[in-house]
């Protein structure tokens, strides 16, 4: 593996490479290895690790990027109530998106299939946020809010990714490695 490294112009740094060793609770419990030997160099085996943004933790839980991701959103919520009463709606709806939407957007196509109850994270967040926007009372209901403001619910812009991902795949037939697998092709998550 080191000749391959070498021969393509890359070099294994194990300060800052981890391993992610992924399975159900029971598999990850019985594997008692702390490290793992790869080209040359000892690579420690993380719960979790950190890729472009989304935290990925060994059960595919990602309940460490729902922790990561909702307490800046709620930071930033906070901030956008404190100056609510002096801007604009249109204004106020510019700064949600761009400071909260955006980071409830990023990556979220990974988030198919996740457990329930962090979806219902992300939507307690979203809700807040469109409470704040359209500066309603806190126990008002959110469906008729995100409607006017024009967001989908959470689980809906996630299953509105996928489809739009299938659909691209599908009509041109790119990325090549997704256009190429069976179209029978049923994932096991």
């Amino acid at each position: 593996m080191t000749n391959w490294h070498l021969f393509n112009g890359l070099l294994l740094n194990p300060t800052k490479t981890e391993a992610l060793v992924t399975g159900t609770r029971q598999q990850v419990a019985r594997l008692d290895c702390t490290a793992v030997k790869f080209a040359d160099t000892t690579v420690s085996i993380s719960s979790a690790i950190h890729v472009l943004g989304v935290t990925i933790d060994s059960h595919l839980t990602f309940d460490k990027h729902f922790t990561k991701l909702v307490s800046p959103c709620n930071y930033h919520i906070r901030s956008l109530r404190h100056i609510r009463q002096i801007i604009d709606r249109d204004t106020a709806m510019t700064l949600a998106c761009s400071s909260v939407m955006n980071r409830l957007d990023y990556c979220n196509a990974i988030l198919y299939g996740v457990t329930n109850q962090n979806i219902v994270r992300l939507q307690r967040v979203q809700n807040r946020l469109a409470r704040v926007v359209c500066s309603a009372p806190y126990h008002s209901p959110s469906a008729p809010l995100l409607q006017s403001l024009h967001w989908l619910p959470i689980s809906y812009w996630i299953t509105y990714k996928i489809a739009i991902l299938t659909f691209k795949t599908k009509l041109h037939h790119q990325p090549i490695y997704l256009s190429a697998m069976p179209h029978n092709y049923t994932p096991t998550r």
